[in-house]
């Protein structure tokens, strides 16, 4: 896949015109794409958040039920271990 230097540049020429005061449909008709990818182009990165992450994986884990290994599974595990 080959990019364009406008692909390159749109994220950084799309906020210089916002900040220098022009609306989403004008920035559109200057650069042609549609104004509703506008948006989505320019919303701010909130980036990777370590400790929120770490609260809902562990949160997630919390709440997952394991079933214990009965011992008709085990045996045959323990059989192959004992082989070596």
């Amino acid at each position: 896949m080959q990019f364009s230097l406008i692909d390159l540049l749109f994220p950084r020429i799309t906020i210089a015109l916002l900040a220098a005061g022009h609306r989403q449909g004008e920035i559109s008709y200057i650069l042609r794409p549609h104004k509703s990818t506008i948006h989505p182009k320019v919303r701010p990165n909130r980036g990777y958040r370590p400790k929120p992450g770490h609260q809902l994986a562990r949160k997630r884990h919390s709440n997952r039920v394991r079933p214990p290994i009965s011992v008709e599974s085990w045996q045959p595990v323990e059989s192959l271990i004992c082989r070596d």
